[in-house]
């Protein structure tokens, strides 16, 4: 609950939060995807938030460094020289990879967003390696991070396809036994939670990104693809928003109780 109060401090305005509203949040962090469902509902004469939890979901082992590592294999499988390397020299920059991929990874993305020519972008991969000795420089473009990315992206699912599953069965089968620790698969999760629960498939009336892989240019656009024209907050602020919140329910707490759930 505390991470949906953070809506206070977001663009609130690209909704009516006079009426009940449907409020997904998307915490994705550096280890884990954590994702929560609320029905938010501002109360104007007291001045607070009535928040009613309608599904959590699972936490899921995916963040930043799942993505760190696809990169890193990426380059270990595409750049030639690295198959000329010893067993010994071979793991040595199979650990060096990753760390240097989670700045490759905030350099690509700020690249990305500041370029006017998405479809041609490509940003190297470049550093030394093997104390001074293994030079790379790889260059990744969209389309190649898109491939990077594939396996948490899951393209082939939709809103429509998941909700379908009934819940009763869903959560057993392979759909969710095999992809849970993905980008995507645990929205539907959350959804179909609130469906085993409510008995219908809740409309979800704005996505609340926190947690600072939401910056990740490839992460917000597969989830503007997945929802569509829900509109997607971050409050130009995504990492923030969790504690901004927690801050918030403190308040309300600690005088007058103004924040219900």
């Amino acid at each position: 609950m505390i991470t949906c109060i953070a809506c206070r401090r977001a663009n609130l305005h690209l909704f009516d939060v006079m009426q009940p509203s449907n409020i997904l949040v998307y915490d994705l962090g550096g280890g884990t995807l954590d994702i929560t469902l609320h029905n938010v509902l501002w109360e104007p004469s007291a001045s607070f938030f009535i928040i009613d939890d309608l599904a959590i979901g699972s936490r899921t082992r995916v963040g930043g460094d799942t993505i760190d590592r696809l990169i890193a294999n990426y380059i270990l499988d595409n750049w030639s020289a690295c198959k000329n390397l010893s067993e010994a020299d071979g793991q040595k920059l199979a650990y060096e990879l990753p760390i240097f991929s989670e700045k490759f990874k905030k350099a690509w993305g700020a690249e990305y967003d500041s370029t006017g020519d998405k479809e041609n972008f490509k940003h190297p991969f470049q550093a030394t390696f093997l104390e001074g000795q293994f030079p790379i420089r790889y260059y990744i473009s969209k389309s190649q991070m898109a491939e990077i990315l594939s396996p948490l992206l899951c393209e082939g699912l939709t809103l429509a396809s998941g909700t379908a599953l009934d819940p009763q069965r869903a959560f057993d089968e392979p759909a969710f036994t095999n992809l849970l620790n993905t980008l995507i698969l645990p929205v539907l999760e959350v959804i179909l939670k609130a469906k085993q629960s409510s008995g219908e498939i809740p409309k979800i009336d704005a996505v609340l990104l926190n947690g600072g892989m939401t910056y990740f240019p490839p992460v917000r656009d597969r989830l503007q693809s997945l929802f569509g024209d829900v509109p997607i907050i971050d409050g130009h602020n995504p990492d923030r928003a969790v504690a901004r919140g927690a801050a918030l329910y403190a308040a309300g707490q600690g005088s007058s109780n103004r924040l219900k759930g």
